[in-house]
């Protein structure tokens, strides 16, 4: 019961688990699974683009190491425009 409880399950839940192992199974998904970080996709040359996973959710979300700011990413630029307005799309970072 100590480690439900260190879980941040509630007091009358975690002793309805230490009493029924039914209700510890219902609960235990929930409670430990954690997402898990692996390759979600391929960009468009073919590269690996990770994320987290959590399948108690069911969602997905792309990891990004430049994006510092929790900004949507801009990526390798945006496909759809050319010129001046695609390099104004581009990270800074790869310009250099």
């Amino acid at each position: 019961m100590p480690a439900l409880k260190a879980a941040g399950v509630p007091d009358g839940v975690a002793q309805a688990a230490a009493l029924n192992p039914e209700v510890l199974k219902t609960i235990a998904p929930q409670i430990y699974n954690k997402p898990k970080f692996s390759v979600v996709a391929t960009d468009r040359y073919g590269n690996p683009v990770h994320g987290f996973v959590d399948e108690t959710a069911g969602t997905v979300k792309p990891y990004d190491p430049n994006n510092t700011t929790g900004a949507a990413s801009g990526g390798s630029g945006d496909p759809n425009l050319t010129g001046e307005a695609f390099l104004k799309t581009i990270p800074t970072l790869l310009l250099i």
